[in-house]
């Protein structure tokens, strides 16, 4: 099962994310805290979608996992950058 969301930073960026869950809740390892998957190289336009397949397979072993797109990528708003600190 996957959820879309949009989280909003404290300098008003909104990131679009997607969390992957377990099928079921029983499935859900418990105790098991939430994964994120972070992608690399934003500023060269990689995105979310790059780490989808990790996210699912997590999911399928009983793990909710989260990805996102940066700042600046897909639908997140923001400036991309390569350091971060731009």
């Amino acid at each position: 099962m996957v959820e879309s969301y949009t989280f909003e930073t404290n300098d008003g960026v909104k990131l679009s994310t997607r969390l992957f869950k377990p099928r079921e809740e029983k499935d859900i390892k418990e105790g098991s805290l939430v994964v994120v998957l972070v992608h690399l190289y934003s500023i060269h336009g990689v995105c979310q979608g790059l780490l989808r397949g990790i996210a699912a397979g997590l999911a399928d072993r009983g793990y909710k996992a989260l990805i996102f797109d940066m700042r600046g990528v897909k639908r997140s708003t923001g400036r991309t950058s390569l350091t971060g600190f731009a």
